[in-house]
């Protein structure tokens, strides 16, 4: 930083360094509400200033991204997004054909339930637990497992607690060749 910049940014340019920062920073948290609500105006007001916003935060991900391969890539391993699992489907083997296989993300679009109430579901075993999960872990429902869970779904109209559910789920599941019971990891 210049020297011409450093004189502006306190009101004492002989003051030392270590003050001067401690200054702006009391500035700031005494006038942060303030210089917000102004930065907030103007990307409300000035599109060329929100565009330039939004850049800079597209650029900021991008270079996380690349900074999460790199290490991944220096460990030896393939790198995974932690949230949200696999955006993009999985292939799976059942019953000797290769599917796609998707997120609880996908299960929750079909069956028009929050994610929040099919997660609760499985924790309270009302659905039976799918066998293919990546190597992290998350869950992964091939499309005729996610229509077999939405037509009982829509059969019984309420989720019960009662086990009638569960069975007619985990018969739909046999007859169309899944491993019930069992756990196939996929990797991606």
């Amino acid at each position: 930083m210049g020297e011409a910049a450093k004189k502006t940014r306190t009101k004492d340019p002989e003051t030392p360094t270590t003050d001067r920062t401690a200054y702006n920073k009391d500035y700031y948290r005494d006038h942060a509400a303030d210089i917000a609500e102004r930065r907030r105006q103007r990307y409300h007001e000035d599109k060329e200033y929100k565009e330039k916003r939004l850049a800079a935060a597209r650029e900021y991900r991008e270079r996380l991204q690349k900074e999460r391969e790199k290490k991944a890539a220096r460990k030896g391993q393939e790198y995974v997004r932690r949230r949200g699992g696999p955006r993009k489907p999985v292939e799976v083997t059942v019953a000797g054909e290769v599917e796609q296989a998707f997120t609880i993300r996908t299960l929750a679009k079909a069956t028009k339930k929050s994610l929040a109430t099919i997660r609760a579901w499985r924790t309270k075993g009302l659905f039976p637990v799918t066998p293919y999960q990546t190597l992290r872990g998350d869950a992964l429902y091939t499309q005729r497992m996610i229509k077999a869970l939405a037509s009982v779904l829509r059969q019984y109209a309420r989720m019960t607690f009662d086990s009638e559910f569960r069975e007619a789920v985990e018969k739909r599941w046999i007859e169309q060749g899944v491993p019930v019971g069992k756990r196939v990891v996929v990797s991606r």
